[in-house]
């Protein structure tokens, strides 16, 4: 094949390519503005607050078309003036439309919004490029955001401090649970007895379990020795020798003392019957009168006989005690 017929084949294809990418580009829409499709607005806006050529301009929150150019006004005039081409076929604006420039939030190209109150429709602004759309100022969401912070600045604070008071309140229960825990913790009664651990809750609980059981082997032993006939008759029976023992030894004791009293009685006579010996024989002269008034002896005899009465008188208050408390006698 010639040179010639090969590029011409490749340049009938190149055109064929582009022809049917111009045909796709006009079936979605794309191109449309760019063959005189749609017609001019004029924006007139304090400031572009961002807006530029090829910027979004949307109505009702629809992209209906984009901004072609953005100049200032002229002279004294103050402002900029933003030339959107609306794109959407068929689409009329009404009359008392208006434009704000919207910056995004988290960033982006800005857009010229078209919105209205809601209502009638009075009338549309000519497609012939002579409308203007009045401008409101530039939505800055920074200086929003800003105001907002501002605005919930003392809501923020005082959350704060509810955050702060809460975390306050959670390190209080935190510690309340843990003295629980040393409350409740399993600790040995021995290592408490032997100074080992300190006492607590569970420990307390331990002792009364003890006392609870050994009080219950107590009510046992009663319970068997009301059940138990038997028992009972060897208790009666060693209580009634019990009280006859006691009864004898009552009896014994009043047979002891009336013979202490009896002694002491002859004791008393005895002595009274020397101490008329004595006199009369001091009264005398003779030799045994001399021996009995040395002094020395008559001292030794009188404090004996004082001795004695004294013990004499101590039987008989040991006595008097016996009968009246009784005799100290365990069984």
């Amino acid at each position: 094949m010639k040179e010639s017929t090969i590029n011409t084949i490749v340049g009938a294809t190149t055109i064929a390519g582009i022809v049917g990418l111009i045909a796709l580009l006009m079936i979605i829409g794309g191109l449309s503005q760019n063959f005189g499709g749609g017609y001019q607005v004029t924006i007139i806006s304090p400031d572009a607050a961002g807006l530029h050529e090829g910027s979004r301009v949307t109505y009702s929150g629809i992209d209906v078309g984009r901004i072609e150019s953005v100049r200032f006004q002229e002279s004294p005039k103050i402002g900029v003036v933003a030339v959107a081409l609306i794109t959407t076929e068929g689409l009329e604006l009404p009359d008392d439309v208006t434009a704000t420039i919207v910056n995004p939030l988290l960033g982006g190209s800005a857009t010229a919004a078209l919105t209205r109150e809601p209502g009638p429709v009075d009338g549309y602004f000519p497609t012939d490029g002579s409308a203007e759309i009045a401008g409101a100022p530039a939505v800055d969401f920074s200086k929003v955001a800003a105001e907002l912070r501002n605005a919930l600045g003392g809501p923020m604070e005082e959350f704060k401090r509810i955050s702060d008071n809460f975390d306050a309140l959670s390190n209080e229960w935190t510690l309340v649970g843990e003295n629980v825990n040393l409350l409740v913790e399993m600790r040995s009664t021995d290592a408490v007895d032997n100074d080992e651990a300190v006492g607590n809750v569970a420990t307390v609980m331990a002792r009364a379990d003890k006392r609870l059981a050994e009080l219950k082997l107590a009510i046992d032993g009663i319970n068997q020795y009301v059940n138990d006939e038997e028992l009972r008759d060897d208790v009666r029976s060693t209580a009634a020798n019990a009280k006859v023992l006691s009864q004898r030894v009552n009896d014994s004791m009043d047979t002891l003392k009336a013979r202490y009293v009896a002694v002491a009685d002859d004791l008393s006579a005895v002595i009274q019957s020397m101490k008329k010996l004595t006199d009369k024989t001091l009264e005398g002269g003779g030799t045994l009168s001399k021996l009995i008034s040395d002094p020395a002896l008559y001292e030794n005899l009188n404090d004996a006989s004082e001795r004695l009465k004294a013990a004499i008188d101590d039987a008989r208050l040991l006595v008097e005690k016996w009968k009246t408390e009784g005799l100290p006698v365990q069984f």
